[in-house]
């Protein structure tokens, strides 16, 4: 794994973690995204029923985790777009439930 800070620098840092991924697994597929400096693990309720009707329950910030499992749970303050995001989400897959 390698973080790229400049666009010269890909090429080259690509090439390196072809070469390692194929000494140790045979396979020089690689998969690239874009690194976060600071990311946060949001989570969005929802509830929606059988009718098209959705309302958001609340949000929680469960960044702190360890082994994959949240530590600490905090309400945050609303995030007016990912919470209307995530209502028109559980509305257009017709989810019946608490999400």
């Amino acid at each position: 794994m390698r973080v790229v800070h400049e666009a010269s620098a890909l090429a080259d840092a690509l090439a390196l973690t072809r070469e390692e991924a194929r000494r140790a697994f045979g396979n020089p597929e690689v998969y690239i995204e874009k690194f976060l400096t600071h990311p946060r693990h949001v989570e969005i309720q929802v509830l929606a029923d059988r009718y098209g009707h959705a309302v958001w329950l609340g949000s929680r910030d469960c960044s702190l985790q360890r082994r994959h499992l949240s530590l600490i749970h905090i309400s945050e303050p609303t995030r007016p777009r990912l919470i209307s995001y995530a209502v028109f989400c559980l509305k257009k897959k017709k989810k019946h439930h608490i999400s």
